[in-house]
């Protein structure tokens, strides 16, 4: 299930629901389910976003003997966008997912990047420079990265 509105100009918002029924086979198992909702609004060279959403994964009765299975999942994303000029676009965003263990612990992975863009007639230079924390929700997994970007129209 999926809504979508946009009350006043620049502002939309939305919420879906999914169900998976049927993925386990026995009563007692739980059920894929996955959640989420968002905001965004744009004014002028401003536009905002956040969202946030919540899965769970199936789970078999063997997988409560373990507890360090991943009982749920709960994501937070949030970014900002500027249009500085018909040429050039500034833009932030940070996303964090915490995966939430049976043994009522947790691991937050997290990433946050900032993007710069130059368009020249045909040709986009754009920069982007990520960091990511806890990669696959291991901790002490870190990740740097920056990407150069040059396209052409011809």
């Amino acid at each position: 299930m999926q809504v979508k509105t946009a009350p006043i100009d620049g502002l939309a918002l939305g919420a879906s629901y999914f169900e998976f029924d049927g993925s386990g086979l026995a009563k007692t198992d739980q059920e894929a389910e996955s959640g989420a909702y968002y905001a965004t609004y744009a004014t002028g060279p401003v536009s905002i976003g956040y969202s946030k959403a919540y899965k769970a994964p199936f789970l078999a009765d063997a997988a409560y003997a373990t507890t360090t299975n991943v009982d749920y999942y709960d994501q937070t994303n949030y970014s900002i966008a500027f249009v500085a000029s018909d040429d050039l676009t500034v833009s932030y965003e940070r996303e964090t997912s915490e995966a939430n263990r049976i043994n009522d612990t947790s691991t937050e992975q997290e990433s946050t990047s900032v993007q710069v863009a130059y368009t020249m007639g045909g040709m986009t230079l754009a920069v982007a420079h990520s960091s990511h924390d806890n990669n696959g929700y291991v901790v002490g997994a870190n990740t740097d990265q920056t990407v150069l970007a040059v396209t052409m129209a011809f």
